[in-house]
């Protein structure tokens, strides 16, 4: 009775617990600590309002690059 009760368990709880939480775990990071990151390495500039009021999240002296996540 026990080994059903703890196979219920696993099955109602365990598992979906766990594929609802393993998303969550594939960016440890916000974007923005990348943005930062990629940036610092290229040194470029953060976070700029260009000309025609677009953003781009780094801007080096020949691109301008928008740092995102694939899957949203």
């Amino acid at each position: 009775m026990v080994e059903l009760c703890q196979t219920v368990w696993i099955k109602r709880i365990v598992i979906p617990l766990t594929l609802f939480l393993l998303p969550t775990t594939a960016f440890p990071f916000p974007e923005k600590h990348y943005q930062g990151a990629w940036c610092r390495e290229l040194g470029g500039q953060a976070d700029v309002v260009l000309p025609d009021q677009t953003r781009a999240d780094c801007v080096t002296s020949s691109n301008a690059i928008e740092v995102d996540f694939g899957k949203k």
